[in-house]
């Protein structure tokens, strides 16, 4: 094999063979027993990170759609759908990280080879273009399963009996998050390919939207006063509802509003074109804290635990999350949630903002003049005001 790797043509014609026959091969070796040092997938890196024919492959077979197919094919027995939910997510409460899915996931180093060398804007062909979306919708299939999974929610009268799995979702983002990465950073250079991608997250995130609980009157939005200062937003309690620390989707829209001038048409008046009047239709037709509310919830959960309301929930939410600000996974979670809600700061009314932050962190109350703290609160409201100044100190 080395002497044929040395031979340009015969490399060439060894990829688009091995890229026809990739789902085949990899279910061989899910199957088989032998380490990925003993068998042909190991191959792969002796061309896929040859940056010319890698672009070769994306562009004229698909490379990129067939990966990202493989993987949702190998771990698509692991999803479950319930009866209220459009998409189906993983579930494995039942096997934590089983072996098949590690061997599954081999196949992201693929994707991490095959996205490595990022294009310059004079790279792009139309069939480049092509199959670069073709294949990063294949690649957001898998992470509509990841969308959501392992939700909690508060167990306010009796400690859990037993710890909820969380391992297996953190070990599948750590396998991904590279090439999470590389595909953001694949966007950002040319503007079709980035509008493209951003529409199809928004058209996704649209599809399932955050789920919003009923306020006392049975009415999703609630009327709240801040010192004179009114505003309507939607109800959502943190503490009532089920929250997940897992948002892949909405981190992947906040890494593509960083694109550098990608995105500034949001913040122009004239019209843009096809695909960007679209996203500002998608935007402006939702609410506008739907872009930012599940990040924020993320963040909400995180200081009302460092406020000791969930420790009947054991050490499972615990580890969630220690891992969510873990440098291996911040990049991806923590860092992504406060670009998201910086994007929502820059996007949505300055007093809207505030008093959608104070409600959800449960402070509204508090930041009135009329408030009289008491020794039963002062338990609970210290951490969460503090943990809502370090947000805003961040975001700013």
């Amino acid at each position: 094999m080395r002497t044929v790797f040395m031979i340009y043509d015969q490399k060439v014609r060894f990829a688009k063979a091995f890229m026809k026959h990739y789902n085949e091969i990899y279910e061989d070796f899910i199957k088989d027993d032998h380490e990925i040092y003993e068998s042909v997938v190991q191959l792969s890196v002796q061309f896929m990170t040859v940056p010319s024919l890698a672009r070769k492959l994306i562009a004229e077979e698909d490379a990129f759609s067939v990966i990202s197919k493989a993987i949702c094919v190998q771990t698509d027995k692991y999803t479950k759908l319930n009866a209220d939910e459009k998409i189906a997510r993983f579930d494995f409460t039942s096997l934590s990280f089983p072996a098949d899915l590690r061997r599954s996931l081999q196949i992201a180093r693929d994707l991490d080879y095959i996205l490595n060398s990022v294009p310059s804007e004079t790279d792009w062909t139309r069939e480049l273009i092509d199959g670069f979306v073709s294949g990063f919708a294949d690649f957001l299939v898998f992470f509509q399963r990841l969308q959501g999974m392992d939700e909690v929610k508060l167990q306010a009268v009796e400690h859990q009996n037993w710890e909820s799995e969380w391992e297996t979702a953190f070990h599948i983002l750590i396998r991904l998050k590279n090439a999470i990465s590389l595909s953001v950073s694949w966007a950002e250079t040319n503007e079709e390919v980035h509008n493209r991608v951003l529409l199809m997250c928004l058209e996704l995130m649209n599809n399932m939207p955050p789920v919003y609980t009923k306020a006392d009157d049975d009415s999703k939005e609630v009327t709240i006063t801040v010192n004179g200062e009114s505003c309507k937003i939607t109800h959502f309690d943190v503490l009532k509802s089920a929250t997940s620390i897992h948002q892949p989707v909405v981190r992947i829209i906040a890494g593509l509003f960083t694109a550098q001038n990608r995105a500034m048409f949001l913040m122009r008046n004239e019209r843009g074109n096809k695909l960007q009047e679209q996203i500002k239709t998608i935007l402006i037709t939702n609410e506008d804290t739907n872009l930012y509310e599940l990040s924020l919830r993320v963040l909400v959960l995180c200081a009302q635990s460092n406020a000791s309301l969930w420790r009947r929930n054991g050490f499972s939410l615990e580890n969630q999350i220690h891992n969510y600000f873990s440098p291996f996974w911040r990049s991806e979670m923590f860092d992504r949630d406060i670009l998201m809600m910086q994007v929502g700061a820059a996007m949505t009314p300055p007093l809207k903002f505030i008093i959608h932050l104070l409600q959800r962190f449960g402070l509204d109350k508090w930041a009135t003049i009329e408030f009289e703290q008491d020794e039963a609160t002062v338990a609970q409201i210290k951490p969460e005001s503090e943990d809502l100044s370090k947000t805003m100190v961040t975001i700013a």
